[in-house]
């Protein structure tokens, strides 16, 4: 069954015009309700980016970062995995099955994108969105681009090492500082996997996860005009 299928969304809105974006909710079948944050891209048929943000953290930190995508041209659609941003469920007390359950969140994010898709849906993931993204990708297809910021070979119980392999390998940038020992391990293993086939970005001092885009919003630029060109860049 599809995502599309299974997933019921629903929808208020309030557009706030001096901010380019609305809120949202999105509903699935087993009750579960996430907030949505979409800033509307610049112009129809503009690609969008689902953010799937990590570990401790929510759609708040996002709030900048997804303005500076827009003027790149974006449209981003931001929200809460299950047990952030202040859900009943506090995320430090989520299980390994809820937390498996927060691929549902984000399949549910993508379904809401390719509601309002004029152009590509590309995913981007910081930490143990990192890992929810790339695992949602692998399984269901239809992403066109996606980022790995601060991946980690097993994140949590999100382990992975064979989704990569499922994903048009040319399409995948990987990013990381240099000083996270972790995700650098990690996307040095998924390179040796890809045999050369995806793309990477190695910074230094950057920090972790969204941390990288705030200390070095140069890096902002770089992801948006990768998935603009991809390999070809």
């Amino acid at each position: 069954m599809s995502v599309l299928a299974y997933l019921a969304i629903a929808i208020f809105t309030a557009v706030i015009p001096q901010q380019q974006f609305s809120q949202h909710t999105a509903a699935s079948e087993d009750g579960l309700t996430l907030p949505v944050r979409y800033y509307h891209p610049p112009a129809a048929g503009a690609p969008l980016i689902v953010v799937v943000h990590d570990w401790g953290s929510s759609l708040q930190n996002w709030e900048k970062i997804s303005r500076q995508l827009q003027e790149y041209g974006f449209g981003v659609i931001l929200f809460n995995v299950r047990g952030h941003g202040g859900a009943s469920t506090a995320y430090y007390y989520l299980s390994d099955e809820q937390i498996g359950g927060m691929k549902m969140d984000v399949s549910l994010a993508l379904a809401f994108a390719r509601s309002r898709a004029g152009g590509a849906v590309h995913l981007l993931g910081t930490g143990l969105g990192a890992n929810l993204a790339v695992a949602v990708a692998a399984e269901e297809g239809g992403v066109d681009k996606m980022v790995a910021i601060s991946p980690g070979l097993n994140y949590r119980g999100i382990d992975i090492r064979g989704a990569v392999k499922e994903l048009a390998q040319e399409n995948l940038l990987m990013v990381a500082s240099q000083e996270d020992v972790y995700s650098i391990y990690t996307i040095r293993e998924l390179e040796r996997e890809l045999e050369g086939q995806s793309q990477s970005r190695l910074l230094n001092n950057a920090g972790h996860g969204v941390w990288i885009l705030m200390r070095q919003p140069a890096s902002i630029e770089m992801i948006a005009r990768w998935l603009v060109r991809g390999s070809n860049q």
